[in-house]
């Protein structure tokens, strides 16, 4: 199962990184709301670290600014997105592309806050698991507002 398909309650994650972070004692909510506890939120995020590295070694990702590395996911993305399913490409002002745009922003910062977290993960502990879970919970509420506004402009329509 996919980590973000864990997440039992968006209103309680959006609640407890209302602040944009996520503080050492709502840690174990933290944990709760993606029914998933330290050891294993720990793993994922080795997982993800290997992931991040095995990427830069190959693209040379942290070789860029972040504002690089997102301007060329972003393309990427929504290139991809219009070669697989050219209906999207219709006109930027239509509901699904509104909405497309906002998802692929939000994994190129997602992308973005991952590496800015990785001297924080290699050097291992709790500022890192902090940093991991921010990034995290950030993108998946990030996502849930796209997901809302998009079906607001849709009611619209």
């Amino acid at each position: 199962m996919n980590f973000i398909e864990k997440l039992s309650d968006q209103q309680a994650l959006q609640r407890i990184y209302s602040d944009g972070r996520i503080a050492e004692e709502e840690m174990r909510e933290f944990y709760t709301i993606f029914k998933t506890d330290r050891s294993s939120f720990e793993n994922f995020i080795n997982n993800q670290a290997l992931l991040i590295k095995t990427i830069n070694a190959r693209y040379k990702l942290n070789t860029y600014s972040q504002d690089r590395v997102i301007s060329v996911l972003e393309g990427a993305v929504k290139d991809l997105i219009i070669v697989r399913q050219p209906e999207f490409a219709v006109t930027t002002e239509d509901c699904r592309n509104v909405w497309l745009a906002k998802l692929v922003l939000n994994a190129s910062l997602a992308v973005a806050g991952y590496q800015a977290c990785m001297p924080l993960i290699a050097a291992g502990g709790l500022p890192g698991i902090i940093c991991t879970a921010a990034v995290f919970a950030g993108h998946e509420a990030a996502n849930y507002i796209a997901l809302s506004e998009y079906r607001d402009c849709i009611k619209k329509r």
